[in-house]
């Protein structure tokens, strides 16, 4: 009989311990994207357009002591975007740097759940 009690007492208690484990919150991941646009002239019309700007690259980062482990280079794509991807809220900086042209010490403040995006022009 004794036995019997023990047994539901820790079946009891692992239920707890699974329903208390499942209940917390998750974190959902947070996104940024950059995206970088440049000019480039239409030779049949002569007009200016913006296009995505290939291969620019971003570089994402904290800027606190200890926080090397984010500290990430990503290349845009054809689409000119760069995206990163962080495990909970943030704020993260980020620099743009193409050819000649720099951008630094932008944030993106990241929340979970959601996608923030950002559009550099690049001059």
């Amino acid at each position: 009989m004794k036995s019997v009690r023990n047994i539901l007492g820790v079946s009891a208690l692992l239920l707890a311990v699974v329903v208390m484990a499942s209940s917390c919150k998750k974190n959902k991941d947070a996104t940024g994207v950059v995206k970088v646009l440049k000019d480039s002239v239409n030779f049949v019309t002569g007009d200016t357009v913006q296009v995505p700007a290939v291969l620019a690259t971003v570089r994402f980062y904290l800027d606190k002591v200890g926080a090397e482990h984010i500290d990430t280079n990503i290349f845009t794509g054809t689409d000119g975007k760069a995206t990163f991807v962080w495990f909970e809220d943030a704020i993260i900086q980020y620099d743009v740097q193409l050819g000649n042209f720099t951008d630094v010490e932008n944030y993106i403040i990241l929340e979970q759940g959601e996608t923030v995006e950002k559009t550099v022009i690049v001059e």
